[in-house]
């Protein structure tokens, strides 16, 4: 059985991938994007706030590259314990893509 850390790891090889999200991850997963919830932040950005099952994940990766270009994406450190799994994405780079959801 993975750890929560090497689950998120496992994940962030294919972020768009439904088949790799549903083998690595239960029904009741719950995904937080940038915050818990924020609603003037969800208006520009659909993805942030909490969202739960496993098409969360994937849903946040693909709706992100509708609006951006995804050019540099390492994490800088994944944590976790029992149950729980977070990354710190460090500096990401993008280029807006200016397209719509």
């Amino acid at each position: 059985m993975l750890s929560p850390t090497e689950v998120l790891s496992s994940l962030l090889k294919n972020p768009t991938s439904s088949s790799m999200s549903d083998s690595l991850v239960t029904p009741d997963i719950t995904y937080v994007s940038l915050n818990f919830d924020n609603p003037d932040l969800k208006k520009i950005m659909p993805w942030a706030g909490t969202s739960r099952g496993p098409e969360s994940t994937v849903k946040t990766f693909v709706d992100v590259s509708r609006y951006w270009e995804v050019q540099s994406f390492q994490p800088e450190a994944l944590f976790g314990s029992e149950g729980y799994a977070a990354m710190s994405v460090g500096s990401p780079t993008s280029r807006s893509s200016c397209r719509k959801l």
